[in-house]
């Protein structure tokens, strides 16, 4: 068993990033949304897309962004279900910009510029947070959470379904995440590799939290972010799985584990108390 402590969180940390590219990402994953939202459920898709519009606007006032650097068309060139709500996409627009904090005199080299994660953090996933609170607002919490999960479950069933995964250790893999996270000023985490198909990190600050945290609203903050992680890792599809019991956005630390099943049949997930230990 490998124990090592990484105090590496960041707010300041750079990522570069092609801004029309990313852009387009946010564009799309929002698309599926609204999508399956209508499928499930054909009666709301326009009272949710007002509802998200609204959560927008309140959030990016009357500001104004306008990067050169920035190509929307290009950016917007994919899109179906967003095309049809032009207004909508302007407001996500305005929002992502809103919280990269560039300006029209940000450097720029070979398409890229660089972005302080937690800004580029919360340029996408405050977009999610108002996703689910935008069915909240339309259905309730009940019935808006349970088909904000209804469609998450869809969603990673098509990702799972057209993925080409690479087996790899999970040593192999939880040392290159570490690199990553080590580097883009993640968080302070702990790992604990049992061996080289089981790993645990307890997460004691997070990018993903810090975040959100300004909301004061755990339950729908987990919605929005760390439940996707929880669906897509317990998902049969797949032969790597992924659990944890609870989150930053519930208590102070985050236990989370990733091992193979087909070596680790049913892993047992280790007690909070052995946890809240690791490198202590």
């Amino acid at each position: 068993m490998k124990v090592e402590n990484h105090k590496c969180y960041n707010a300041k940390a750079k990522i570069n990033v092609d801004p029309t590219h990313m852009l387009g990402r946010v564009l799309q994953v929002t698309e599926p949304f609204i999508k399956h939202a209508t499928e499930l459920h054909p009666d709301i898709e326009s009272k949710y897309i007002q509802a998200l519009m609204k959560r927008i606007a309140d959030d990016v006032g009357d500001i104004e962004v306008n990067l050169p650097f920035l190509n929307i068309e290009e950016a917007s060139k994919d899109l179906t279900v967003l095309k049809k709500h032009e207004e909508l996409r302007k407001l996500i627009t305005l929002l992502v910009t809103k919280y990269w904090d560039l300006s029209e005199t940000t450097p720029i080299k070979d398409g890229k510029v660089d972005i302080y994660n937690l800004n580029y953090t919360k340029s996408y996933i405050r977009l999610s947070y108002y996703r689910v609170k935008s069915l909240v607002d339309v259905l309730g919490d009940e019935k808006g959470i349970k088909l904000y999960k209804d469609i998450l479950k869809l969603i990673v069933d098509d990702e799972v379904k057209n993925a080409d995964y690479k087996r790899k250790t999970q040593r192999e893999s939880g040392e290159k995440a570490i690199k990553g996270w080590t580097e883009t000023g993640l968080g302070d985490f702990t790992s604990c590799f049992f061996d080289d198909y089981k790993v645990l990190f307890r997460f004691d600050k997070c990018v993903i939290h810090e975040a959100l945290k300004d909301f004061n609203d755990p339950d729908h903050a987990y919605i929005a972010s760390c439940y996707r992680g929880d669906v897509q890792g317990g998902h049969p599809g797949k032969f790597w799985m992924m659990r944890r019991t609870q989150t930053l956005h519930h208590e102070k630390f985050c236990d989370e584990m990733y091992w193979y099943d087909d070596v680790h049949p049913n892993a047992e997930q280790p007690t909070l108390e052995f946890t809240r230990n690791l490198g202590k």
